[in-house]
């Protein structure tokens, strides 16, 4: 095997200690396979983009019980009652929705197959592009061949394609498999609590007002189901109470134990069961990751005796731009990286040195690499002149800052008062003449501090972001409203208020225990994202399931004929339907706030079957229970440990703040705003 190979073959196993997942690679004798290998790895953006619009198609195309001729309204009119409601968002015809999805399974399919080519044997080992090809292969054959039932499989081949492409997706299905394993004698408990009220309740308020709605065993059970969830409490409990005040004891009772201690329970065993499985899991990928780079260590050792030179790891480093988990480095970063790991300055890398490549890697190109402004690359000459360095430290004064709040008051109040002007008033063009001064300061301010500071560290500073982003869309609206135009109206004005009120959140983050809480939020956004994708995937799998079970069963005409009586009739809930999947995302989006949760359950139980029900407590168990619950308590623990890790940061650096009186010119590269 040559340099290239080994260093090629080095390079993948680095890859793959990124993710801290072993796979099989290819054979670097054969060229075939390599360049398949390879080309499958350019088509990984291209084949997240397919699955990503293939489960977007289940929300814009033609629901499978829509049997209307007109392509404009394929269920039938919009506003007729007796047409089943639906969340009206555009759809494709059939036909098109066809073609995209075929051309999708199409990137799909090629992709794995690219990847079939080049493990040849070993592609049994990646069991999860194994079940994608498969599922890829049914989700052709199913809109080729079945016809009616095609629409309503594709569903759920499309959400199984979606969740085997994300790794941190099937990562978290796999803990979360795990933890329901050990809290099954828990969830089991309480289902017989919930049984043994329910027996109870039949028995104690038989041949009373309370037994008509505890009038059986599995009404009564039911009920209670309700009551835990306190979505029907204390409604439930009144006709007994009213009777006898004793009897709330009983209701209050089955509170106390049940959603007090026992979902509390569940909750806390959730949780840390989840974090122990982890917990573990981190320690095997970490393990993983470093069997993985001392495998890479002794192939790039095997062309040179170690200690390893610098120069092949040079080369590795640049053989890793080809792939996708490495993060992309530029010359100086590759410069950094050999230095931190060649801890002698000999030129040469030890083998405990080379484990730590991934860390410091990560590190490298995390940290601040700022170039010079613009200004002092492009015209050194300006940049040293004594009037841009005083307008340097003009704009790098705190009171430049201190200004551009005041100002940011002053249109607060003007903004307040133009809303109280009436629209077609004579002086309203006054005050748009005044807010667009205002654009206009706001935009010399962006370009003040892109001068000064340069674009690079400009757009490193969040808040710099953020102003800019609204600056900029603040003077396009500007130039939208107040040319004349055929679709120029007031409504404008008012999308450009509320985008310049935005920018007012700038002085919210000047406050110290606002911004901690603010920056702590946005550290905790990758915590909590991988449970989000799940309980996104959750909620997709009941919509598409409920579209199935009661699509184009709930129409405002039936409701209102066949059951006018009934909750889910009186109060309006009709939209609350599975006719489409959007729809059916709003309606278990108010399943997981649980209030009146029973009242949506009742509708559809009431146009198919009682078994209904199991339907809804299921997503309760799936959605509530395990997966809400487990990204709350993981969100708390977080905020947590991030809260007071941010303030231990902010009580070090204040003093230091406080005591360096150093210039900002004083560097020859001028330091992030």
């Amino acid at each position: 095997m040559d340099e290239a190979a080994k260093v090629r073959e080095a390079a993948w196993l680095v890859e793959d200690a990124f993710a801290g997942i072993a796979r099989p690679h290819p054979d670097c004798s054969q060229s075939v396979n390599v360049a398949c290998f390879n080309l499958s790895y350019r088509l990984y953006y291209p084949r997240r983009l397919a699955v990503l619009l293939l489960l977007l198609l289940s929300y814009v195309e033609v629901p499978f019980w829509c049997r209307g001729v007109d392509a404009r309204a394929p269920c039938g009119d919009p506003g007729a009652p007796v047409t089943p409601l639906t969340f009206n968002l555009p759809t494709l015809s059939r036909s098109t929705a066809l073609l995209v999805e075929l051309s999708c399974l199409g990137v799909v399919g090629v992709s794995d197959l690219l990847l079939v080519v080049a493990l040849r044997r070993h592609f049994a080992a990646r069991r999860d592009r194994v079940m994608v090809l498969l599922l890829t292969i049914a989700a052709c054959m199913n809109r080729l061949f079945l016809g009616d039932v095609a629409a309503q499989i594709a569903l759920f081949l499309r959400l199984g394609i979606f969740v085997l492409t994300f790794q941190t997706v099937r990562s978290t299905y796999l803990k979360m498999f795990a933890v329901l394993n050990k809290v099954q004698h828990i969830l089991s408990l309480v289902a017989v609590y919930v049984c043994f009220f329910g027996w109870l309740a039949t028995i104690l308020f038989q041949d009373t007002a309370e037994g008509g709605t505890m009038s059986t065993y599995v009404e009564s059970s039911w009920q209670m189901l309700i009551l835990l969830t306190t979505a029907n409490f204390p409604d439930v409990m009144l006709p007994a109470y009213n009777k006898s005040r004793w009897q709330a004891s009983f209701f209050i009772f089955f509170l106390c134990f049940g959603l007090f201690f026992l979902l509390n329970v569940i909750l806390a065993q959730i949780f840390s069961n989840y974090q122990q499985i982890a917990s573990s899991e981190a320690i095997d990928l970490d393990d993983n990751r470093q069997r993985m780079l001392t495998e890479a260590y002794d192939i790039l050792s095997s062309m040179r005796p170690p200690p390893l030179d610098v120069a092949l790891c040079h080369q590795l480093l640049l053989e890793l731009q080809r792939y996708r988990a490495a993060p992309r480095t530029t010359q100086s970063h590759r410069l950094l990286i050999v230095e931190e790991l060649d801890v002698k300055g000999l030129g040469l890398i030890a083998r405990h040195d080379f484990t730590r490549l991934c860390e410091v890697m990560l590190a490298t190109t995390r940290a601040r690499l700022h170039q010079p402004s613009e200004v002092q690359r492009w015209c050194p000459r300006l940049a040293s002149t004594h009037c841009f360095r005083a307008f340097c430290s003009m704009v790098q004064h705190r009171f430049f800052e201190l200004s551009i709040d005041v100002l940011l008051v002053l249109n607060a109040l003007v903004i307040m008062i133009e809303f109280a002007t009436p629209a077609h008033a004579t002086g309203l063009r006054n005050w748009e003449l005044v807010d667009s001064g205002f654009s206009l300061v706001y935009v010399l301010e962006m370009l003040c501090k892109l001068l000064v500071y340069g674009a690079s560290a400009y757009w490193d500073d969040g808040r710099n972001r953020f102003d800019a982003l609204i600056t900029v869309t603040s003077l396009i609206i500007d130039v939208y409203a107040y040319i004349p135009n055929a679709y120029n109206d007031h409504m404008m004005v008012k999308v450009l208020l509320t985008t310049r009120c935005l920018r007012i959140l700038r002085l919210i983050m000047n406050i110290s225990h606002y911004r901690v809480i603010f920056l702590t939020w946005l550290r905790l956004l990758p915590v909590g994202k991988s449970l989000l994708l799940v309980l996104f995937c959750n909620m997709n799998l009941f919509a598409a399931l409920g579209h199935v079970l009661f699509g184009g069963k709930i129409s405002p005409s039936r409701m209102n004929s066949e059951f006018p009586a009934s909750s889910y009739t009186t109060s309006g809930y009709a939209a609350n339907n599975f006719n489409d999947i959007p729809s059916g995302m709003v309606t278990l989006f108010e399943l997981l706030v649980v209030n009146n949760w029973f009242v949506i359950a009742e509708g559809h139980v009431l146009v198919t079957s009682i078994y209904a029900r199991f339907f809804f407590i299921a997503f309760w168990l799936l959605g509530v229970i395990l997966t809400l619950n487990l990204f709350v308590a993981s969100i708390l623990d977080a905020f947590a440990l991030e809260f007071a890790s941010n303030q231990r940061q902010m009580s070090v650096l204040k003093p230091l703040a406080i005591s360096d009186t150093r210039s900002p010119l004083a560097h020859t590269s001028l330091p992030s705003p």
